[in-house]
């Protein structure tokens, strides 16, 4: 599952519906924003879906839910709204209405300490507001530990396709095409093993002597034959193969030249954002840390290197440049 924003939209005409969704939807592509949309019809879907995120896990961040809609029972709105303050709820919701405003935030005025999150627009500012909440709620794809998390995630749900895509299509290709990803496989574990060999003999050699293993010896004996690149390089002869045009071989490169590379990077440092709130530092050891760690009086004059920073604006196109890839990657299963 990929890091998205989850809303949950109560509207019983399904074309505005899929109308407003397209244009939110494309506001969200330029942002670099995911969306996981659940489309339901009436208030009852709305609280069976909230009932069950209150019991468990969070699913939705925001709630769009027409005014207009009727209960069972011929009510309206307002009961929404009440039945709503009964419930533990940490999702904004918009409610929007083309007649109703007033009554709207009458009912919201009414007890506001039991609606911290609800906000009401006319249909003609929907889009507006729908905007600010997609943004606001995007704020949290900003923090250090969403950074992290997003990163982790997107770069895994990849791997798993990309994994997913080779077990499917392998056994598809021809002999020859089978015979040449083996000779590849043959060629890389073979320089690979020599390798390993070679400083095999020499730690060997080390421990026999006495020698007492430093903290980076100790870290970097084991290593994978085939490594994650050599996967993506068979990956990308099959996608080759087959004539996928959707992941030519400049966005595989891209994608594990700057983003695996990024991830790799802040996974597994220590991460802080600086005082100036302008970038996320990344350390690889306490002495790392010690030579670069952001001063209490952050401006152009702080000690960083430009390989220990990333910028809010790269990040911005990072986020953006994994969004995309990721939709690569999910067009082939």
């Amino acid at each position: 599952m990929r890091e998205n924003i989850g809303i949950l939209w109560v509207e019983d005409s399904k074309s505005y519906y899929e109308e407003a969704k397209e244009i939110l939807s494309m506001y969200a592509s330029d942002k670099g924003i995911q969306i996981d949309y659940k489309y339901v019809e009436n208030a009852i879907s709305l609280f069976e879906e909230l009932e069950k995120q209150a019991q468990g896990f969070q699913r939705y961040d925001i709630c769009f839910v027409d005014y207009a809609l009727s209960l069972p029972n011929g009510k309206t709105g307002e009961n929404i709204i009440r039945e709503l303050r009964q419930k533990q709820i940490s999702t904004d919701i918009l409610f929007y209405s083309s007649e109703n405003i007033s009554d709207i935030r009458e009912t919201i005025q009414k007890d506001l300490s039991s609606f911290e999150g609800v906000y009401v627009a006319d249909r003609d500012s929907f889009e507006e507001k729908s905007n600010l909440l997609l943004n606001k709620n995007s704020k949290k794809l900003y923090s250090i530990n969403n950074i992290r998390g997003i990163l982790m995630n997107e770069t895994s749900e990849n791997d798993y396709i990309m994994k997913s895509y080779i077990l499917k299509e392998y056994p598809l290709l021809s002999d020859e095409q089978k015979r040449e990803i083996t000779e590849l496989i043959r060629q890389k574990v073979l320089a690979k093993t020599t390798k390993i060999d070679d400083n095999s003999k020499k730690l060997i050699n080390k421990i026999e002597e006495g020698s007492i293993l430093d903290a980076n010896k100790i870290l970097n004996i084991a290593n994978d034959l085939v490594g994650l690149k050599d996967r993506y390089e068979i990956f990308e002869k099959i996608i080759q193969y087959k004539s996928v045009d959707s992941l030519e071989n400049t966005k595989i490169n891209n994608y594990l030249d700057k983003l695996v590379d990024l991830r790799n990077k802040l996974a597994h440092q220590k991460l802080e954002i600086c005082n100036s709130c302008k970038y996320v530092l990344h350390y690889n050891d306490i002495e790392d840390y010690e030579q670069k760690h952001c001063c209490s009086e952050c401006g152009d004059n702080c000690v960083h290197t430009e390989n220990n920073k990333v910028f809010v604006e790269d990040w911005d196109k990072l986020k953006k440049e994994l969004v995309e890839f990721g939709q690569s990657m999910d067009s082939l299963l």
